[in-house]
């Protein structure tokens, strides 16, 4: 079995390595710590197939191009080794930023880091190579909050709460999304009454409170 494991920390892509030989055989596994490389890596081997890709992702989803990259590896995956599995391993906790990778990469196995012991990893790898799908529990609560508020499923709303997060005015979002000004306010309104907030600066103290930030 082909196995591609990519991130760029050199320890936890060891230990993923070691997890898998100890666990499971004929395994031909790569590894590379740059998701450029992992692009040119599937890129090449169409005619060899990866049977499984492992990603360690640590960035956030809305202002690093890895994230950008994984989801381009994604699109190629899906396009030249359409029968691949793919499980994603994330230090992010944040609600948007699970939901986001589940909305945009569909993992066959997704988990926080935080969820994951080794025995919990051995058990991750075995579920997936068996083909169904998983989701470790701090996953399933992120989606559990998503669903409870309808607000959140709509695209923009994240984006606008994601933005203000990290910084960017309530007048430049206009720039950066692709919907008026008077609908951005619009919008903020409404997150502003559903997280009882009456300022942006309140809005996002209680969205990070909450988790989703």
């Amino acid at each position: 079995m082909n196995i591609l494991i990519s991130g760029n920390h050199p320890f936890t892509i060891d230990v993923f390595e070691k997890t898998l030989h100890e666990n499971f055989i004929d395994l031909n596994i790569s590894k590379t710590y740059c998701y450029k490389i992992a692009f040119k890596m599937i890129s090449k081997n169409a005619m060899d197939p990866y049977e499984l890709v492992v990603f360690d992702l640590n960035t956030m989803i809305n202002d690093d191009l890895n994230f950008t990259y994984i989801v381009e590896i994604i699109v190629l995956l899906k396009k030249r080794m359409s029968k691949c599995k793919i499980i994603v391993i994330t230090s992010r906790t944040e609600i948007l930023h699970v939901y986001e990778i589940v909305r945009k990469i569909k993992p066959t196995g997704l988990a926080v880091k935080t969820d994951v012991s080794l025995t919990e990893l051995k058990y991750l790898f075995e579920t997936v190579l068996k083909g169904s799908n998983y989701q470790s529990f701090h996953v399933k609560q992120c989606l559990n909050e998503i669903w409870d508020n309808q607000l959140m499923i709509e695209d923009y709303n994240r984006q606008i709460l994601l933005l203000l997060s990290q910084g960017y005015r309530v007048g430049e979002l206009s720039e950066v999304i692709s919907l008026s000004k008077s609908a951005i306010q619009k919008r903020i309104y409404k997150l502003k009454k559903a997280f009882n907030t009456g300022d942006e600066q309140s809005l996002i103290r209680e969205v990070r409170l909450k988790g989703y930030v």
